[in-house]
């Protein structure tokens, strides 16, 4: 994989005036490669036709017809062109279809796990009757509903800022991403809450 330039692991904190929420660097990375990977798609049919025209002129001359070539030269020569052509084609498709296929799982990939990353929540009032507080993040303007017990809702709520608490994004396929859950690491066990 190559390597993010240094300007990408800065990006969560030149957005972070904007409203965005830190991000950890693995997703700074996962969402940049993603972008890349999408720019190679777009690209794919250029480079591969590139790659067969250059492999093509490597085997045979599609130039004019030379001062001192004869039709007869020149359209065998042609017609050597396109023999090569039409043998290599398939070569060429192949590879582009393997290609775009180790790209679009590559994306799958980054696309299909949650990436945690530190970030704070405010809780709402608590709702007894269904375990439950109402969750705002400030940063991303995202909201939930988190479940804690009755018996550690206080403490949980009272120490929340000392408290770790994650975020969980989901990268898209286009390389943004969007948060899909937030947890709250207590003593008593990790709660989880779904945006």
């Amino acid at each position: 994989m190559p390597t993010v330039p240094r300007l990408l692991l800065l990006l969560p904190l030149l957005l972070a005036p904007m409203g965005v929420a830190a991000q950890s660097p693995e997703l700074v990375q996962a969402k940049a490669r993603v972008v890349t990977l999408n720019a190679e798609l777009e690209k794919l049919d250029v480079v591969m036709d590139r790659e067969l025209a250059g492999a093509l002129a490597g085997q045979v001359d599609t130039g004019p017809k030379g001062e001192f070539e004869t039709t007869a030269e020149y359209e065998a020569r042609l017609a050597s062109a396109e023999e090569a052509k039409t043998r290599l084609e398939p070569e060429y498709q192949r590879k582009k279809t393997d290609r775009r296929k180790t790209i679009q799982d590559e994306i799958g990939t980054l696309t299909s796990r949650p990436y945690a990353a530190p970030i704070r929540i405010r809780l709402g009032t608590y709702d007894a009757d269904s375990e439950t507080f109402p969750f705002f993040v400030r940063t991303t303007k995202d909201s939930g509903t988190i479940e804690i017990p009755r018996a550690v809702a206080k403490e949980i709520k009272t120490n929340l800022p000392t408290l770790k608490q994650e975020g969980y994004w989901q990268i898209l396929p286009d390389g943004s991403d969007r948060l899909v859950a937030v947890g709250v690491a207590h003593t008593s066990g990790t709660y989880f809450g779904l945006v």
